[in-house]
C-alpha cells in the first residue's frame, strides 16, 4: 500500500492557499517518516479514473464534484480516503454519498456547519479544523523579522491601517499566474516566516499558515461564514463593522497543544483510517466551550444582494455561473428557491469539461447574449472575469464579480 497527496493541474490564475494542504500534508509524511518524493501525487481531475497502486490518501480540502455526475466522493476503489478536515458549503447529500462516508468513518470537518450537517445525515464525523494549522512553528528566527505583509487586503480596510504600518507594508496577493505546486507554496511562506513582523490578510489560508509559523496576524473578512465558527477562541475575526477596534499589535497565537494533538490525531488516522477514538477526542476538545458568534453561510451574499436590488420574484431572467465549484452550486439553489422564473442558460468553467446542473460546461467566448446575460462569478474565476469583462465592455450591472474588486495592491 501507498500513500498518496491530491495535486491542482496548472490553471491560468492559481490561488497559493489552494494548495498549503500540500505543504501541511508533506510534514506530515515526515513525521511519518515518509519522503515527499515517495508519495503517489494524484490529480484532483483523476480521483475517479485513476487506476495506479493502491493508495492511502488523505483529504483535507472543500469537498466538490470532481467527475461529471457532480458527485462529491465515490472516487476509484484503488483510493482509501482518509477525510482529515473536509468542508461542505451545502449538506445535503444524496443517498450514494452518503453511503461512501460512512464506509471511511469517522470523518474528519474543517468547520463546525460541516460537522453538524453530517451528524444530522447519520454520518459520524468530528470537527479537526484546518490541517494548515499543523505547520512546523521556527521560533529561532523570530528575531529578524520586520516587515508588514498585507495580502489580499480589502480597499476600505486601508483607511484603518496606521501610518506607522502603511508606510512599511509589502503589498501581495495570494492570486498568482504562475503554476503552483509544494516548492511554489514553500518558498511563498518561508519569505513570511523569515520576514514579517506582522501579516494583514483576508485569506483564510494566508492567516492559518502564519499563525502557524508564529507570525502575529490580523485576519479580516467581509463577513463572519461557516468557515471560520472553529477559529473563535483562537483569533479574532473583524468584520467590517469592528474595523475601528482591529488591534495592530497582536499577541502570537499559542497553537502548540492544538498543532501536536491534530498532527498525532492524523499520522493515527493515515497509519489506521478507523484512527484512535482518543486522539480523535483530544483535537475536537480544543473547540468545545467557546462563545459562539453567529455566522452566515457564504458563497451566496453577493448574488442575493444582486438580486434583490435588480430582480424581482416574478420577472423572468436569464444567467450564468462561471466556475464549477462550491459557490456556484450554492448561488443556483438560491435563485431557484426564491426566484423560480430565473434561467439559468449556461456554466463557464475553462478548466472543467463536465456536466453541471444538466448543462456541458462552455469556455466564456461560447456564450450567447454575453453583453445582457447576467454572468456569477466564483471567487477563484475573479481575477480573470473582471478583465475580461471590461475588456469587451460588458456593463458591471450585468455581472457578479465581487471579490476581485474587493483586493487592493500597490
Amino acid at each position: 500500500m501507498k500513500y498518496g497527496i491530491i495535486v491542482s493541474p496548472k490553471r491560468e490564475y492559481n490561488n497559493i492557499g489552494d494548495e498549503i494542504m500540500l505543504l501541511s500534508l508533506k510534514f506530515i509524511y515526515e513525521r511519518m517518516g515518509i519522503g515527499y518524493n515517495d508519495v503517489v501525487k494524484i490529480n484532483f481531475r483523476e480521483l475517479v479514473s485513476y487506476d495506479g497502486k493502491d493508495v492511502v490518501l488523505p483529504v483535507a480540502f472543500p469537498l466538490f464534484g470532481y467527475n461529471e455526475l457532480n458527485k462529491l466522493t465515490c472516487w476509484s476503489p484503488k483510493i482509501t480516503p482518509v477525510f482529515l478536515g473536509i468542508a461542505l458549503c451545502n449538506t445535503s447529500l444524496d443517498d450514494e454519498d452518503i453511503e461512501y462516508l460512512k464506509k471511511y468513518e469517522p470523518i474528519g470537518c474543517r468547520d463546525e456547519f460541516t460537522c453538524q450537517g453530517l451528524r444530522k445525515l447519520g454520518i459520524r464525523a468530528y470537527l479537526n479544523g484546518c490541517m494548515s494549522l499543523t505547520l512546523p512553528s521556527d521560533n529561532k528566527i523570530i528575531n529578524k523579522r520586520d516587515k508588514v505583509y498585507c495580502v489580499d487586503v480589502y480597499d476600505d480596510l486601508v483607511r484603518y491601517i496606521p501610518e506607522s504600518i502603511i508606510n512599511r507594508c509589502e503589498w501581495r496577493s495570494s492570486l498568482t499566474e504562475d503554476y503552483v505546486d509544494v516548492d511554489y507554496v514553500e518558498k511563498v511562506f518561508r519569505e513570511y516566516r523569515e520576514h514579517a513582523r506582522l501579516v494583514i490578510t483576508s485569506r483564510l489560508h494566508c492567516a492559518l499558515p502564519c499563525m502557524a509559523y508564529g507570525i502575529p496576524v490580523v485576519f479580516v473578512h467581509d463577513l463572519f461564514d461557516q468557515r471560520f465558527t472553529w477559529l473563535e477562541d483562537l483569533i479574532t475575526i473583524y468584520t467590517p463593522d469592528i474595523y475601528s477596534k482591529i488591534n495592530w499589535e497582536p499577541e502570537l497565537v499559542q497553537i502548540e497543544q492544538l498543532r501536536e494533538a491534530m498532527t498525532k490525531n492524523a499520522i493515527a488516522r493515515i497509519e489506521k483510517p478507523t484512527g484512535d477514538q482518543i486522539l480523535i477526542d483530544s483535537v475536537e476538545r480544543f473547540y468545545l466551550g467557546r462563545n459562539k458568534r453567529e455566522f452566515r453561510v457564504n458563497f451566496t451574499d453577493a448574488a442575493i444582494r444582486y438580486a434583490h436590488q435588480h430582480w424581482n420574484t416574478t420577472d423572468k431572467y436569464e444567467y450564468a455561473v462561471w466556475g464549477c465549484a462550491p459557490a456556484s452550486n450554492a448561488v443556483i439553489d438560491y435563485f431557484e428557491e426564491h426566484y423560480p422564473n430565473a434561467k439559468l442558460v449556461a456554466v463557464i468553467d475553462t478548466y472543467k469539461d463536465m456536466i453541471f446542473h444538466g448543462m456541458r460546461t462552455i469556455p466564456i467566448q461560447d456564450l450567447k447574449n454575453i453583453m445582457s446575460v447576467v454572468v456569477v462569478v466564483v471567487d477563484a474565476a475573479t481575477k480573470h472575469a473582471s478583465e475580461y469583462f471590461n475588456k469587451i465592455g460588458k456593463s458591471k450591472d450585468t455581472y457578479i464579480c465581487e471579490m476581485a474588486s474587493k483586493f487592493i495592491l500597490r
